[in-house]
């Protein structure tokens, strides 16, 4: 019999498509372009692939703008548009 039990550290989560499709409001087909893509690294097991949840954070947060880098601060535009701004909403 083989024991499975960790000391101090846990396995990190580990995602399949649809709940990274879930957490970025995107499609299944969209996930497995961005991981053909390499946006994102991938765990491969045979057949299976999943995501770190660590590696999906560390994504949005390099595909996170800050306020000051969209010019907000200043004024100025940086060409960045936003659905809203095409529209002319506020």
């Amino acid at each position: 019999m083989i024991n499975c039990t960790t000391n101090s550290t846990e396995i990190e989560s580990l995602l399949n498509a649809q709940e990274v499709a879930d957490i970025l409001n995107c499609s299944k087909p969209q996930v497995f372009l961005m991981a053909r893509r390499g946006d994102f690294p991938v765990v491969r097991m045979g057949k299976l692939v999943r995501v770190r949840r660590s590696d999906l954070e560390i994504y949005i947060d390099r595909q996170t703008i800050s306020s000051k880098a969209r010019g907000e601060s200043s004024g100025k535009s940086n060409g960045l548009s936003f659905p809203n701004e095409r529209i002319g909403q506020k």
